[in-house]
């Protein structure tokens, strides 16, 4: 399977991997198959492994003493739109 990712959303993902001990293709498997575990739909199931992603992208700058960079700002700004969107859909 071939999947196509925004460079940041990639960058994310080998982080977390990582910061997992696991390989890319184990990590995305795992973090999949728990995903799609869950109940609710398709967009609340993305929603919750990528707040994975989130949580292990924290633990590696904690850990490694450096600080986020805009690319949470640009994510937070996105947030706020796609709820604004649903709103008005």
């Amino acid at each position: 399977m071939t999947i196509y990712l925004h460079a940041e959303t990639r960058r994310r993902i080998r982080i977390a991997a990582s910061a997992a001990d696991l390989s890319l293709s184990d990590f995305c498997a795992r973090t999949l198959e728990r995903a799609l575990r869950g109940e609710g739909d398709i967009r609340t199931q993305w929603d919750e492994a990528l707040r994975e992603i989130d949580a292990f992208r924290q633990e590696v700058f904690e850990r490694h003493d450096t600080h986020p960079d805009s690319a949470e700002m640009i994510r937070q700004m996105r947030r706020e739109r796609d709820e604004h969107l649903d709103r008005v859909s």
